[in-house]
């Protein structure tokens, strides 16, 4: 696959000067991509030779992102800073998605009954000039408190949680709804195979943390008359059979039936799991074009054995004059490959299991 360099575009409309300016030569950069972050952000070296771009930019001044041609950020600059030494002089641009609105600005206090999410996350993000895509299958709340110093972002987080979604934001929309992580693949990383060519990996790290990974959840409810009882509780054996007890205990805050707050417990202990694995790859920039978060990609590597589907949350640019322009890809297993993990170690047909006693290196569908 040939190298073709990547075509970066930073626009910026500059509020002293009033029009656009488009920037393609930087010394390094670094533009950061993520799903479970609120703001993805960036920061630019630009060359300032003789100061002839001294002065055009300001803090706040609005930015568009483009990789070959195509909108990949729309934001602001929150900060620029010149230097000057014996070898001349740069500027520096740092700035954030437009989701910063929402994380700079802490929400109104006051008590809101029977909150429909859509409704609500949609008026929110108009206030700011932010389009949305909310879920309709996102619980509406009885009723929402907002703190004195809660953030907008942290409001809608909050409304989004009890139903399990997430909450995301790519280039001037904000999602709200399930992640798209048991699509077909749209990349292929390969390293080691000749008769399928896929982006090379140059580096590949693969990391299984535990720490956060429970071993028993307990959702409580309420009755009628107000006495709170567990309505849901999911284990995970294999933790258990090896005596590594790790119990979290959560109070629902909806009026849920029992079969649903189970459901609920299952996808905790599991996703408490999943979060604890993380694949990254880096590749030389250009290889696959333009890559993004909330897709899946395969990952087929002869070195550690790896043959998977991955979910892509994060995505990393970056730039420097030391290692030239490298992207690098954070994953988590795909909802195929997770559920082939999960049900490896089944102890019982149709309800929790433990975790798998398979490392993610031995899913391989071929040998090499």
């Amino acid at each position: 696959m040939a190298n073709k360099p990547l075509d970066v575009k930073l626009k910026i409309n500059s509020s002293r000067f009033g029009k656009w300016y488009q920037i393609r030569r930087f010394t390094d950069y670094s533009i950061d991509l993520d799903l479970e972050s609120d703001a993805d952000a960036f920061r630019f070296t630009i060359s300032n030779p003789g100061g002839v771009c001294t002065g055009l930019f300001s803090k706040f001044d609005p930015m568009i992102i483009e990789i070959n041609d195509e909108p990949i950020m729309r934001g602001r600059l929150d900060c620029v800073e010149y230097d000057w030494d014996d070898g001349g002089s740069t500027i520096v641009v740092n700035g954030r998605d437009l989701i910063a609105n929402l994380i700079d600005n802490d929400a109104t206090p006051g008590t809101h009954k029977n909150v429909k999410p859509t409704t609500f996350i949609k008026n929110k993000c108009e206030g700011y000039g932010i389009k949305s895509n909310i879920s309709s299958s996102i619980n509406s709340v009885e009723q929402l408190v907002i703190n004195t110093g809660e953030s907008e972002i942290s409001v809608i987080n909050g409304i989004v949680e009890d139903s399990r979604k997430k909450v995301w934001f790519f280039y001037d929309t904000l999602y709200a709804g399930d992640w798209n992580d048991s699509a077909e693949p749209t990349y292929l990383f390969t390293r080691g195979v000749r008769d399928r060519p896929g982006i090379p990996i140059k580096s590949l790290k693969y990391r299984e943390d535990g720490t956060d990974t429970k071993s028993m959840v307990k959702i409580y409810g309420a009755n009628s008359d107000g006495a709170e009882k567990v309505v849901g509780t999911a284990k995970n054996d294999y933790m258990i059979g090896r005596n590594i007890n790790k119990r979290e205990i959560k109070r629902a805050s909806n009026d849920d039936s029992a079969s649903k707050y189970a459901d609920d417990a299952v996808r905790d202990v599991q996703d408490s799991l999943r979060d604890g694995m993380e694949l990254t790859i880096t590749t030389r920039a250009g290889l696959g074009g333009v890559i993004l978060p909330n897709k899946t990609a395969q990952v087929i590597d002869t070195v550690s054995k790896i043959n998977a589907t991955f979910f892509i949350v994060g995505v990393n640019y970056d730039k420097s004059l030391n290692s030239g322009s490298i992207v690098t890809i954070t994953m988590i297993p795909s909802k195929t490959t997770f559920d082939k993990l999960w049900k490896n170690q089944a102890k019982t047909s149709g309800s929790l299991t433990g975790t798998s006693k398979t490392t993610i290196s031995e899913l391989i569908k071929e040998r090499w």
